[in-house]
């Protein structure tokens, strides 16, 4: 079934160009919204200079989404995540079973999982591991999991934290599946997504899920404190190395745009550690103008 599903998604032939950069381009913008959290616990939400382009990141990525936009707008992407997860499941397991059995496959649910999975593996992949995982959140500040009523050790909240948990397992497994086989290698290709291997992508994957893993289930006291930090600017520097060690894209524009997305995030988690290295008012303007 696997062989199956990773053959079937091998075949698709589209060459897309601007789609490709697009999606590259958001999930750049996506992940600087790290080191520019809006969350409280970040010095930019009371900067007033970052504070607003910081919040506007949060949104697109969904980022501890509760406590920055609120808990009717988490719960509704959460439902957007889950149905998403779901539906992607459900087409793979459709693909990989008939292929199995030596059974026709549908072409609409080809098509509509090549579509779905290349977003999944791309600008969906932040926001929804985000959310996903922040079901697992339930600190001591929570007068109940988030606002559902539902105490944090209530059979109820665990039971579904469980659920989220194997969606979310599901989705990230299906993401790095997709990633390290659905890749145009071909040399003389005329897609912007072309590259020599999917290894890279698969590294930046897994970088990505660390992030929102500390987050959005991880301690407050830890998130905001220098540790978190270190690890957002290693992942700028692993990031950056990455792409200038295997230039995996093989259009160099491509090969860039991404090593110009990860200076920038290291630049704003450098920003980052220079406010947090005093409290003081003056401390987190001067980062903001070093930031700008």
């Amino acid at each position: 079934g696997l062989f199956g599903l990773t053959y079937s998604l091998s075949k698709s032939h589209e060459k897309e160009r601007w789609p490709e950069v697009f999606a590259l381009a958001l999930s750049g913008v996506q992940m600087l919204s790290v080191p520019l959290s809006g969350s409280k616990l970040f010095p930019w939400s009371s900067t007033p200079s970052v504070s607003p382009f910081s919040r506007s990141l949060d949104f697109i990525t969904t980022d501890r989404l509760d406590e920055t936009q609120g808990p009717v707008v988490y719960h509704v992407f959460l439902g957007i995540s889950l149905s998403w997860t779901a539906i992607f499941l459900a087409l793979a397991l459709v693909v990989a079973v008939s292929f199995a059995k030596d059974l026709p496959q549908n072409p609409l649910v080809l098509r509509s999982l090549r579509k779905i999975a290349r977003r999944s593996a791309s600008f969906l992949f932040l926001p929804f591991t985000a959310v996903l995982f922040r079901t697992l959140a339930c600190p001591s500040t929570f007068s109940s999991w988030l606002d559902t009523g539902l105490a944090c050790d209530s059979s109820e909240r665990i039971v579904l934290a469980v659920a989220s948990s194997i969606l979310l397992a599901a989705f990230a497994f299906l993401a790095f599946f997709v990633t390290a086989t659905f890749v145009d290698r071909n040399p003389s290709s005329e897609s912007w997504a072309a590259k020599g291997h999917g290894r890279v992508d698969i590294a930046m994957l897994a970088i990505k899920l660390l992030l929102m893993f500390f987050f959005n289930v991880v301690d407050e006291q830890l998130l905001g404190g220098a540790f978190v930090t270190i690890v957002v600017i290693a992942s700028g520097v692993v990031w950056i190395g990455l792409f200038l060690r295997y230039m995996p894209f093989v259009h160099p524009h491509m090969n860039a745009l991404e090593v110009g997305f990860g200076s920038t995030f290291l630049w704003c988690a450098i920003a980052l550690a220079l406010s947090q290295l005093s409290g003081s008012e003056h401390t987190t303007n001067f980062s903001a103008f070093f930031l700008y």
